[in-house]
């Protein structure tokens, strides 16, 4: 199943003026310009359909199995809360209580591993009735690493000057420092 995601970023990994300051922009006139840049950028980076595959500032998502496993796992890196939700018999939402499992960190990425001991409950009548809801990212702001932060604002540099789609071969549709700031940081679910 697609994760879903629940609730969005407080806040951007980027503000406006830092923005500017990089594109050398000094002046308001062009601010709400600079920040559609800045959102742009981000979505092109950002969560399940991002080029990085990951979530740069906390936001929440929920991810749906089908069925109970000995773990679950999940489609990003860098989870710092977990709730595990089933529906039973009677069609009532119920939740795992946290002593019943560990999320576990490995090569692979994030996993809900269930204890042993742990009795799966009996799952009601749905397509998809175990729920995993999550945060994923850097945390907040601050803690983006500066290089995500430097690619956004290169991104939102070369929009500003560049405001019409390339057509020239030579031109390319993202600047080649972007690639290379990001490439650490791509992931990609095994």
């Amino acid at each position: 199943m697609t994760p879903v995601r629940v609730t969005a970023p407080a806040a951007l990994p980027v503000t406006v003026q830092e923005a500017k300051d990089h594109t050398i922009i000094d002046f308001a006139d062009d601010d709400g310009l600079v920040e559609r840049l800045i959102k742009a950028a981000t979505d092109h980076l950002d969560g399940f359909t991002g080029i990085l595959g990951r979530c740069i500032v906390n936001q929440q998502w929920r991810q749906e199995y089908s069925a109970w496993a000995a773990c679950l796992r999940l489609p990003f890196p860098n989870v710092s809360a977990v709730q595990v939700e089933y529906t039973d018999v009677d069609g009532a939402t119920q939740t795992v209580p946290t002593a019943d499992y560990q999320v576990i960190t490995d090569p692979r990425g994030v996993r809900v591993q269930f204890l042993g001991g742990f009795l799966a409950p009996s799952l009601g009548r749905s397509l998809t009735p175990v729920q995993v809801t999550f945060t994923a990212g850097y945390g907040a702001p601050d803690n983006v690493p500066w290089d995500i932060k430097a690619a956004i604002c290169m991104l939102v540099a070369h929009w500003y000057e560049q405001r019409s789609a390339a057509s020239d071969k030579e031109q390319r549709p993202m600047p080649f420092a972007v690639d290379v700031l990001l490439g650490k940081h791509r992931w990609v679910m095994l």
